[in-house]
């Protein structure tokens, strides 16, 4: 049985995988995931939120003009900063 954050782990990886292969034309349809992918770092899980940052940076390096003012935006939102410390345990 996978546990719910399991499943967000793996839907992480398979962003982190897909998005940088598209055709560029067609990588702006990614946009749309950025805000949760940022979202997915708040996540009480500290695997989750490693997840999370790997991808992000798998798109920045793929994308960086689209990607970085999203993300930059969604963090300051999102009080990101604070959780850096988090001992939460893992998985």
């Amino acid at each position: 049985m996978v546990t719910m954050a399991q499943a967000v782990i793996n839907a992480l990886q398979l962003a982190k995988i897909l998005v940088p292969a598209l055709d560029p034309a067609l990588r702006p349809l990614a946009a749309p995931l950025l805000p949760r992918i940022a979202g997915c770092s708040c996540h009480s899980a500290r695997a989750v939120r490693s997840a999370a940052a790997a991808c992000a940076a798998t798109l920045a390096a793929a994308q960086p003009d689209a990607t970085l003012p999203v993300l930059i935006r969604c963090t300051a939102l999102l009080r990101i900063p604070p959780l850096l410390g988090s001992d939460e345990p893992e998985l």
